[in-house]
């Protein structure tokens, strides 16, 4: 549970049209806090002396020979909240700390990543180790008898320092995530008589995902055909996030019977250029953004694949690039909802309105892409949509425990920024990686040749 969370509002079907897309929506509403100070403290854990084993002969006679079990779990939640200016002003926030650690079942780590045999080291069982922590923080403003100011910060990171590790993929070969992430929401509610309301919401919000080799890779990624073990390091680092600002507006009116609603809403996605996709065997504090500096690199732009040890390809990697882009969906709502006698009837009409594009950006030289690049940018989608909603329950007896229900509605699929938008930018619709045979006559494990021509 999370101790700063008042409740769950969770939606499946007929959902109103205030909401721009269909399918199963969760909504989770904080708690505010009052004037008195509460609070509580949530903590459970466990480790791997409380997990029971049903690993016995017969399984390892079939080969299994170690389990995926839990090593550490932790998750403590204090929360606490009360007043600030007592009738005036409260808070309510927390802290979620978890970790968690478990083995992976049939993998260790190798002895020597640094050579092209994987050979797995029994005595060092592979693990998945995962750290995440949120604060948060909600205060609010109790500014005249007719209007409220809520404040929402939050903050969260999330680290998995050995992610992608499973019974074919060795822990050097695994993938170090860092993902941080926060959120500043004001809302401002007004409440002009007891049938009309007013709502105003703005936010931002910031996610960044940073895939990069674990602190065991050391060398570019093996993947060998024989054994069906991919080991030695990453092959791909990645670093995306995005940046997000909402703005939404509504006034509603209820008589209890009659309850009408009119609203809009935007919001700007933002991809910006300073976050890259990599293929590189390192960070890029270690290898360099442009691909140019490789002082501190642990191998080259390149991954390997082999058969029981025996070279037969490499493909080598046209990264690192940026593909920087913009969407703005928006939309204008209007929805009704009408009670008489045993029958509810909720109507409503939605014009939904995306843009996105991509602006103009640079690429610098890179080691297989030796020359600078310049792409124009361009405008790529323009959809609109005008989308009805209606639904209709009737309940027989009038006792609220039996309901028939009828609904008909037309919604848009959600669109991201990795979608339709991320396909045409010129990087990312660009050769990305070529992959050439190679038979190493010699058995030095040196690719010779020019990797940029295919006929040598």
């Amino acid at each position: 549970p999370d101790g700063s969370v008042q409740e769950y509002d969770m939606r499946y079907s007929s959902l109103p049209a205030e909401l721009a897309y269909g399918g199963f929506t969760v909504n989770a509403i904080p708690k505010v806090g009052g004037n008195v100070f509460t609070g509580s403290i949530f903590l459970t854990g466990t480790g791997s002396a409380l997990q029971a084993s049903n690993l016995d002969d017969e399984l390892r006679a079939q080969g299994l020979t170690a389990e995926a079990k839990v090593r550490n779990m932790v998750d403590f939640n204090p929360v606490v909240g009360g007043p600030l200016a007592r009738d005036k002003i409260w808070f309510f926030g927390g802290l979620r700390y978890q970790y968690t650690d478990s083995f992976i079942g049939g993998m260790w780590y190798d002895k020597n990543p640094s050579d092209w045999i994987y050979e797995a080291d029994l005595d060092r069982p592979a693990n998945a180790d995962q750290l995440s922590y949120d604060l948060n923080v909600n205060t609010t403003w109790q500014v005249s008898q007719k209007d409220r100011i809520n404040g929402l910060l939050m903050r969260n990171v999330t680290h998995w320092y050995h992610s992608s590790v499973t019974g074919t993929v060795a822990p050097e070969a695994g993938q170090q995530w860092y993902a941080p992430g926060h959120v500043e929401l004001v809302k401002w509610t007004s409440t002009r008589s007891n049938r009309l309301l007013i709502d105003v919401t703005g936010s931002r919000y910031f996610h960044d995902f940073v895939r990069d080799p674990t602190d065991t890779s050391t060398r570019s990624q093996v993947v060998d055909q024989g054994s069906g073990i991919t080991f030695g390091g990453l092959a791909t680092s990645a670093y995306t996030g995005q940046l997000v600002y909402t703005a939404r507006a509504a006034l509603t009116y209820s008589t209890g019977a009659h309850n009408l609603k009119a609203g809009c809403d935007w919001a700007a996605q933002i991809k910006p250029d300073a976050y890259m996709t990599f293929s590189m065997p390192g960070t890029p504090a270690q290898c360099g953004t442009t691909g140019a500096s490789r002082s501190e690199c642990l191998a080259e732009d390149a991954s390997y694949r082999t058969i029981n040890g025996v070279p037969n390809q490499v493909t080598f990697y046209t990264t690192p690039w940026p593909d920087p882009q913009t969407m703005n969906p928006a939309g204008v709502y209007v929805q009704d909802q009408v009670s008489l006698n045993n029958w509810t009837l909720n109507a409503g009409l939605r014009f939904d309105y995306l843009t996105s594009r991509y602006p103009d950006f640079d690429v610098a030289p890179r080691r297989y892409v030796p020359v600078a690049e310049h792409f124009e940018g361009a405008d790529v989608l323009s959809w609109k949509d005008l989308n009805p909603r209606v639904a209709i329950s009737f309940d027989p007896t009038g006792g609220g425990k039996t309901a028939r229900k009828a609904a008909a509605s037309r919604y848009i699929m959600q669109e991201r920024l990795t979608q339709s938008t991320a396909l045409v930018v010129p990087t990312r619709a660009s050769v990305s990686q070529i992959s050439r045979t190679w038979t190493d006559r010699n058995s030095n494990y040196i690719v010779d040749g020019d990797p940029l021509n295919p006929a040598t």
